[in-house]
C-alpha cells in the first residue's frame, strides 16, 4: 500500500497484525544474518527491561518469548555480525544522568568485547563489515567509528569521529543506523528529521521533511534497494529510492510517538516495533 506518486499518506494500513506483546519498553528488533542459522529468528531490545528478548519460533503458533541477555540496562539498538555476536548499544543509568556502553555478546550471554571510551549515551550501532561499528552519541551529537579490529583490548579501541552537531530530540528515542548494501553508512538524525548519508569520508543530507520525514528512528533496506524510514513522529513508513526521492508512504495508525523501529527478514517481510506507556508489541505490516 502506498502513494506511488509520493503526494501524501496511504491512510491507516489495514494489514498491520500484531504478532507478539507485552514486551517492556521495546526499542530494536533484529533478525539474524542471512545463513547464519538465526535468519528466521527475532530478537528485541528493551530500554527499561535490562534484557533482550529473542522471540523464538518466530511466526509459528508455537512461538515463545526468552529473555537471553542479562545486565543490558538501558539498551536500546543492536547489530549483529555473521559470526552470531550481537553489538548493543546501552545508555545506562547512573546517578541521574547517562553512561554509555557498548557491549558485544554471544547468544549465550558471554561478553566478547566492550567499550565506553569516546561513548556517550548511544542510541544507535551498525556494523560496516570491515571490523569497524558506527555508534551514534546522543550527548555529543556525533556519529563515531569504533575499530574493534585494530587488536586492541577492551574499552581501547581506535575511536574516528565520522559526523558532529547533529541533533537530537528532547525525548530519549533511537537514532538508528545502517550500513546499506553499497556500503554508504545512513544516519536517522531524529531531531532534525533528516536521514543522513556517510560516503567517501563526507556526510551528506539524503531526504528532509520535504520527503515526508518527521522525527525518523529507524531505517531498513527493501530488496529494491529502496529505504524503509520509520517516523516517531507521525507513525509513517516512508520509501526512498537511493536517492532520498519518496516513492511511497503507508500510515501505520499507530500515531505519534510510537514506532520505534522497523526491520525487514530474508522473505522480504516488514516488521515494527510499537511501544505504547511502556508496553511494546511487534507487528507484521
Amino acid at each position: 500500500s502506498g502513494d506511488a506518486g509520493g503526494d501524501g499518506p496511504s491512510g491507516p494500513a489495514d494489514n498491520l497484525i500484531e504478532l507478539v506483546s507485552d514486551l517492556t519498553t521495546p526499542r530494536d528488533l533484529i533478525f539474524g544474518p542471512p545463513g547464519s542459522g538465526l535468519d528466521d529468528e527475532l530478537f528485541v531490545v528493551s530500554f527499561l527491561g535490562a534484557e533482550a528478548t529473542w522471540v523464538r519460533n518466530f511466526g509459528q503458533s508455537t512461538q515463545t518469548l526468552q529473555p537471553f541477555q542479562g545486565s543490558l540496562v538501558g539498551a536500546i539498538a543492536v547489530d549483529m555480525d555473521g559470526e552470531g555476536r550481537f553489538y548493543f548499544a546501552c545508555m545506562t543509568p547512573v546517578m541521574g544522568s547517562f553512561v554509555g556502553v557498548v557491549t558485544v555478546r554471544g547468544i549465550d550471554d558471554s561478553v566478547f568485547d566492550f567499550q565506553y571510551r569516546g561513548l556517550g549515551e548511544p542510541t544507535g550501532v551498525a556494523l560496516d563489515g570491515q571490523g569497524g561499528l558506527f555508534v551514534f552519541n546522543r550527548s555529543t551529537s556525533s556519529v563515531v567509528r569504533l575499530d574493534l579490529s585494530d587488536g586492541a583490548g577492551a574499552d581501547n579501541h581506535t575511536v574516528t569521529t565520522i559526523a558532529e552537531g547533529l541533533q537530537v530530540t528532547d525525548e530519549v528515542l533511537p537514532n538508528h543506523l545502517l550500513v546499506d548494501e553499497a556500503g554508504r553508512l545512513l544516519i536517522c538524525e531524529t531531531g532534525a528529521g533528516r536521514l543522513l548519508v556517510y560516503e567517501d569520508g563526507e556526510v551528506s543530507a539524503l531526504a528532509g521533511p520535504d520527503q515526508g520525514l518527521d522525527r525518523p528512528v529507524s531505517l531498513t533496506q527493501l530488496g529494491s534497494g529502496h529505504y524503509l524510514v520509520a517516523n516517531n513522529g507521525n507513525g509513517h513508513l516512508v520509501e526512498l529510492d537511493t536517492e532520498g526521492i519518496r516513492v511511497s508512504t503507508i500510515d501505520t495508525g499507530l500515531g505519534s510517538g510510537r514506532l520505534q523501529s522497523v526491520a525487514t527478514n530474508a522473505d522480504g517481510d516488514i516488521y515494527i516495533v510499537d511501544d505504547t506507556d511502556g508496553v511494546g508489541s511487534v507487528y507484521l505490516v
